[in-house]
């Protein structure tokens, strides 16, 4: 033992005359005696990384990590691996063992910007399968991170892995659904309809994006084109009888809505939207025709409630129509309302539920009923081809859409070009005047007010208004909104000037922080495509490597871009330790952002500011080491004893900085109040000799400050 430690002497006196080669020597015939020596291990590692011998730092390094983990000392792992990467930043097996170790040790964050390095790795390299694996780790951090679930969409993809891409792209689908920023939902269906042309699913999503978020007229031309390439298509067929609705094309509505219920006898909701649409025109015939030849089928599936509705709607409409009479009388006593029956035909003799035949019901009558014959010739024909109805007379190729800004008005085109009919339009059509459907306006105000988009729900209140002045309803949702927007005003009008909150975003550690991220946070191009709203997709960004993306995405994820996550508040224990370790390891720059995380908890912060100034001093950043000492001190909520252990630490920076006058300054407020307090009684007393003060309070005219 007695050599160890004069080889240890020795070492250290090679090491003052910055002889490392032979400080080297020293620490190996150490390691000669006792290899279990891991602190002298870790010196020697040290040495041959400052001679640049990196192999064999990288060698010792190695060993000593595997004790610390071996141990289950985490933290020192994981200061030793980025000491590693940053010897072999080429090596991405440190970088995996260093996001797992910071993942295990809860830094949530750290294990973050690893897998981040690591995916721009794999991306320069080609390498899908090891992108797609940093992607899911980075989701399962990150769950909300809608970019990171973009590209591995994408990469799903293009690696042949075409079940789980899809899973992934359905995930990101009703993310974006959720946050309602039709731009972006746009721009998603339009680069997956490039990769995957043939997907009818992703053009379908892509329809229904431009029916709910843009105009009408623009969704209706790309569905109608979407109809003429999947003309048997029930779900395109129901989308494009949405957009003709909203056109106010009530018969090609109709049209579209019988042709899907003939496509799909089986679907029963085809029946309810077509039930809808003939009621609203008029056709109350046609209805009752419709929803009798479908009623066994809503018995059967136990969804009698929902034609209730409808054969209510023709009782009022044909109150003399015992068939219909009929048919209610079997839905009421079929759902148990027997009250209702009672209430509903009390004023109908018993003749009201006879058997009379259907075309009895439907004969002609003074008020002008059509007979059952002409009801069912204004039906489509059983053997009737569909390819030749007005809507499916386009050319997709010869359709050019766009999406637009949210400022842009629709696109001038005719609707006849879109829809072109072979038979003139019908009087009826052109007769009807555009029916306001208040329950899908009210729908669509609700889903503004569910998304915050408070001036767009306003604006559909004031438009419904009009046509419903004295709906209570839309009294309501204008009352909500207002309240909304109290609550938003509120908090802005209770933040004093000199909140604690404030200082905090304005401090230089703040900055830092965000400048150790800048590289991260902006594009290639310099800036993000998307920088007027939310930072989720961009597009058109090649990579460099063997594969062709067209997905940029910002390297940070989405709860370090400001955008609510699942993710908690990171440990700020293990914070402060890290970067204790990361001091240890000479890697201050990584400790400074390791202690500004841990400065979060009330009981670290003063430790936490004082060793980040140490930091800075270490680097020699002694303005910075300022700055963060005199935030501390700035603090309104600073113990006693707090305040004078950061006095200590700024006498201390003044005295290496050779500011001796500021430096007494700062040691006689310590001394004041703790005149026992660590050695500041000799640091005074050697300090008032160095500048020549008397030992008087009048003559060194000093000011407390705590």
């Amino acid at each position: 033992m007695a050599n160890k430690e004069k080889l240890l002497e020795t070492a250290q006196k090679f090491l003052q005359k910055n002889q490392l080669s032979k400080a080297i020597k020293q620490y190996e015939k150490i390691l000669g005696l006792d290899e279990k020596d891991f602190r002298s291990r870790q010196r020697l590692a040290e040495l041959y990384s400052r001679k640049g011998e990196v192999d064999k730092a990288l060698a010792h390094y190695e060993k000593v990590a595997a004790y610390y983990a071996e141990h289950a000392f985490y933290l020192k792992v994981i200061a030793v691996y980025k000491q590693m990467q940053r010897l072999a930043p080429e090596n991405t097996s440190f970088t995996l063992k260093l996001a797992k170790f910071n993942e295990r040790q809860g830094l949530t964050g750290n294990a973050l910007a690893e897998y981040r390095t690591l995916l721009r790795h794999y991306e320069a390299s080609a390498d899908l399968n090891g992108a797609i694996e940093s992607l899911g780790r980075i989701r399962h951090l990150d769950p909300d991170n809608v970019n990171a679930a973009v590209k591995q969409a994408d990469y799903l993809a293009r690696s042949g892995e075409a079940e789980d891409a899809r899973l992934v792209f359905y995930e990101v689908e009703k993310r974006l659904r959720q946050k309602g920023n039709h731009k972006h939902l746009e721009m998603f269906y339009q680069h997956f309809m490039e990769l995957w042309p043939d997907n009818v699913d992703v053009q379908v999503g892509f329809g229904r994006a431009m029916l709910d978020f843009s105009s009408p007229e623009t969704a209706l031309e790309y569905l109608g084109g979407l109809n003429h390439q999947y003309p048997e298509n029930g779900v395109v067929l129901d989308l494009l009888a949405a957009g003709l609705h909203r056109c106010g094309e009530f018969d090609r509505e109709r049209e579209c809505l019988r042709k899907w219920a003939k496509l799909e006898p089986e679907n029963i909701d085809s029946r309810l939207r077509l039930f809808e649409a003939l009621l609203e025109a008029g056709e109350a015939e046609a209805c009752f025709l419709t929803l009798e030849e479908a009623k066994e089928r809503f018995f059967t599936d136990e969804r009698v409630d929902e034609i209730k509705p409808f054969y209510e709607r023709l009782h009022k409409m044909l109150p003399d129509n015992r068939d219909v009479v009929k048919s209610l009388r079997t839905i009421y006593e079929h759902l148990g309302e027997g009250e209702k029956l009672f209430d509903a035909f009390s004023l109908n003799d018993e003749a009201a539920f006879g058997a009379e035949p259907l075309a009895h019901s439907f004969g002609s009558d003074s008020d002008g009923a059509h007979s059952s014959a002409e009801v069912a010739e204004s039906l489509p024909a059983a053997g009737e081809d569909s390819s030749d109805s007005d809507f499916n007379n386009i050319n997709f190729d010869d359709i050019v859409f766009d999406t637009m800004d949210d400022d842009q008005g629709p696109l001038d085109f005719d609707m006849d070009d879109v829809l072109s009919a072979e038979d003139t339009p019908s009087t009826h059509s052109s007769a009807v005047r555009p029916r306001i459907d208040v329950s899908a306006i009210l729908e669509e105000i609700d889903f503004y007010m569910q998304q915050g988009l408070l001036d767009e729900a306003l604006e559909g209140c004031q438009r419904l208004s009009i046509q419903v002045p004295d709906s209570s309803e839309v009294k309501q949702r204008l009352e909500k909104i207002e309240r909304f927007r109290s609550r938003q005003r509120a908090p802005l009008a209770g933040i004093a000037p000199d909140d604690a909150s404030l200082h905090q975003t304005a401090t230089p550690d703040a900055d830092e922080l965000q400048q150790s991220f800048s590289s991260e946070q902006v594009s290639p191009s310099g800036q993000s495509p998307f920088q007027e709203e939310e930072p989720l997709l961009g597009l058109k960004q090649s990579l460099q490597g063997g594969f062709d993306l067209d997905i940029e995405v910002p390297e940070l994820a989405d709860s370090q871009l400001g955008i609510e996550t699942e993710i908690e508040e990171e440990d700020t224990e293990s914070a402060y330790n890290l970067g204790i370790a990361y001091m240890e390891m000479g890697l201050n720059s990584d400790a400074v952002l390791q202690f500004i995380k841990a400065k979060k908890d009330p009981a670290r912060k003063v430790a936490s500011i004082s060793m980040q100034a140490r930091c800075y001093q270490s680097m020699q950043q002694y303005d910075k080491a300022e700055e963060a000492l005199t935030y501390g001190l700035s603090a309104a909520d600073l113990s006693m004893d707090e305040r004078i252990a950061l006095y200590y630490e700024t006498g201390l920076l003044y005295e290496e900085c050779d500011r001796h006058a500021d430096a007494l300054a700062s040691y006689q407020v310590v001394e004041d109040k703790d005149p026992e307090f660590r050695e500041v009684r000799k640091k005074v007393a050697a300090l008032r000799l160095m500048i020549g003060v008397a030992d008087s309070n009048d003559d060194l005219h000093r000011v407390s400050y705590v």
